[in-house]
């Protein structure tokens, strides 16, 4: 690959491999991208026809998303949804929930995408409220920690 020059010094007979790699350490923190797989979330109760026989199926109220970094890091994925509820004819309106969801770790090889799966706090999707969810990945290896986030305006409950 290249030309430069390598001085081996050795006391004895000893067998010797030399890598030469095209891609140098990583130096700096890692960088990392963040992108939700959907705003759509399964919250409701649903009726399916299974071999003949009608079954209610639980919600899964879960969202995917998608963290691609450019370094191999440890990472650890926190947010909160902010739930607004529906206001009635002439009174004020009503004021906004957050409820925190539950970190999510995982380890994210350099280069390769890492799908996370966030399970949402039953109570803040409660129905006629608007729904939107922040999110905060951090990274962490041995050159720094890194920080990203990411949003979603509005939910959408199927």
């Amino acid at each position: 690959m290249g030309t430069g020059v390598c001085v081996v010094t050795m006391s004895s007979d000893q067998s010797v491999i030399a890598d030469f790699g095209s891609n140098p350490p990583a130096t700096g923190k890692p960088s990392c991208t963040l992108k939700p797989d959907s705003s759509r979330v399964s919250a409701r109760v649903r009726i399916e026809d299974r071999v003949g026989k009608l079954e209610r199926v639980a919600p899964r109220r879960t969202l995917k998303l998608s963290v691609r970094c450019d370094q191999t890091a440890q990472l650890t994925l926190t947010g909160k949804i902010t739930s607004i509820p529906k206001g009635t004819r002439g009174r004020k309106r009503p004021k906004a929930k957050t409820f925190q969801i539950r970190a999510v770790t995982a380890h994210a090889p350099a280069g390769a995408s890492v799908t996370l799966t966030v399970k949402l706090p039953a109570a803040a999707l409660e129905g006629g409220a608007r729904e939107s969810v922040t999110f905060t990945l951090v990274a962490v290896n041995a050159n720094g920690t890194s920080t990203t986030t990411a949003k979603v305006a509005q939910l959408i409950l199927v």
